[in-house]
């Protein structure tokens, strides 16, 4: 079974206010005339005085609203990640079913971002069936971390339980950490990029504990559109080399993956 890299993107959003109002006072009689100039001029100045203040109070509450919120919700891994927009949703629906041997439905959801310590949890449930599979059934929870450089990837745990069409049944577990982890996308990647990624990934599950060596190796194509069942996006296009065996994958700002050469995005929900 192929697996399928899923990227993520992120939002950023602000706040402004606005300021009170005040008003003017009459007189009838000459001396009162004078007392209500002076009295107007100083509700005036008073008035000014308060809305300058209030206006300056609003601004610096807007700003300290803006900054927070953009502190909240705005991730340093870049525009084609959406790790710091917790609560995010993508659905993606296999697509090369005759060459996979199975269709259906993956979707991932960003369970949280601290950007304290910049860790990113993702939740993922992969739900198929077709031509090897009647089912198959799993649910990934992976732990990334994200910084000035880009988004890396750590660690992740799955179970899964499927029966194939020939009749054979399993299930098991895997827990697995990559040693120092590896960068999944730089935070401005650009036509013409390349970056590797080698180390040690450590395992166990119900299969045993083990360990191997692994080497990835990127490119950034080009930039263009990819229409898929969300909508058309303006893309990069990025070449992903493991084992000998490339995959190309397109990706969108504020989105993130959008299309594989076996899955297209189905829905997206910041």
């Amino acid at each position: 079974m192929k697996l399928v890299p899923l990227l993520f993107t992120s939002l950023a959003l602000a706040l402004a206010c606005a300021g009170p109002e005040g008003k003017d006072t009459d007189a009838e009689e000459a001396d009162a005339d004078t007392d209500a100039d002076t009295d107007a001029d100083s509700d005036a100045d008073s008035d000014a005085d308060s809305d300058a203040d209030s206006d300056a109070d609003s601004d610096a509450d807007s700003d300290a609203d803006s900054d927070a919120d953009s502190d909240a919700d705005l991730s340093p891994c870049g525009v084609y990640t959406s790790a710091a927009l917790v609560g995010s949703e993508a659905t993606y629906r296999y697509t090369a079913e005759d060459e996979l041997g199975y269709g259906g439905t993956y979707t991932s959801v960003n369970e949280s971002y601290d950007p304290r310590t910049g860790e990113v949890v993702f939740s993922s449930e992969n739900d198929i069936d077709g031509e090897a599979y009647r089912y198959y059934t799993g649910s990934t929870t992976s732990v990334l971390r994200c910084d000035d450089d880009g988004l890396w990837m750590e660690s992740y745990v799955s179970e899964y339980a499927y029966e194939t069409t020939s009749g054979y049944t399993g299930s098991g577990w895997t827990e697995a950490v990559y040693d120092g982890g590896y960068l999944v996308m730089p935070a401005t990647p650009r036509v013409g990029d390349t970056w590797s990624a080698s180390g040690n990934i450590s395992y166990d599950g119900s299969s045993g504990p083990g360990s191997y060596e692994y080497v990835i190796d990127f490119e950034v194509l080009e930039e263009g559109t990819k229409r898929v069942p969300a909508g058309t996006f303006s893309t990069l296009s990025i070449a992903q080399t493991t084992s000998g065996t490339t995959s190309v994958y397109w990706v969108a700002p504020d989105v993130g993956t959008v299309a594989t050469e076996w899955a297209e995005l189905e829905s997206w929900a910041p």
